[in-house]
């Protein structure tokens, strides 16, 4: 798990890290309907990030970033001596995010009269330079590189349920994991080789 906790504030440190990028498909869609109804709006995104969460911390990673629907989760510390370890965990957090969604929560938000919801998923690895910003007592983390940026377009383009890994995820996968990788999705197109993970744990 990576630890920021001795970063000063205007420090920076270059950690190796999975990044996980999680967001809710037709998020907006879904704040327009219930616009007359925050506070059911905000009670379906309070359990999303709850278990959302509690998916990554379970798998060793931490939750670096709410933004609004999305979740970012990051694994891994900063030497890349357990890079494949921790590609691995964010890849099986991946696919626990979706049978949450399927076995936990969505069933929760019907008992609620809630929306269901279906979330798309990028993960990739790499270095992460990060900046600790902010006030004292306000103190927050700015997150930089290509590895961020990629696993957000990645999980752009997966559809609700789908999950797209980089290429520097799958080569660390163990050669079991790597025959569920598949051409990427469609309006991948971006200069870096992506797959499609079609995985899924038994239920």
């Amino acid at each position: 798990m990576p630890d920021f906790g001795d970063l000063m504030i205007g420090d920076s440190r270059i950690f190796a890290l999975a990044v996980l990028s999680v967001d809710i498909r037709g998020f907006t869609k879904l704040s327009l309907e219930l616009q007359r109804d925050i506070p059911r709006l905000a009670r379906m995104q309070a359990l999303y990030l709850s278990e959302m969460s509690a998916v990554i911390r379970d798998m060793g990673g931490v939750t670096e970033k709410y933004t609004g629907d999305g979740v970012l989760g990051l694994f891994g510390t900063e030497s890349d001596t357990t890079g494949n370890t921790d590609a691995s965990r964010a890849v099986q957090a991946a696919l626990w995010i979706n049978l949450v969604l399927k076995r936990s929560l969505n069933p929760v938000l019907r008992e609620l009269g809630l929306p269901e919801i279906g979330c798309g998923q990028g993960v990739d690895y790499g270095p992460v330079y990060i900046e600790k910003v902010g006030l004292r007592g306000e103190n927050q983390f700015s997150l930089a590189g290509p590895t961020v940026s990629l696993a957000a377009k990645m999980q752009g383009v997966s559809p609700a349920g789908g999950i797209t890994i980089g290429r520097d995820v799958y080569n660390r996968l163990p050669s079991d994991w790597q025959k569920y990788a598949t051409r990427p999705p469609q309006a991948w197109s971006y200069p870096y080789e992506a797959f499609g993970f079609t995985a899924a744990w038994s239920e």
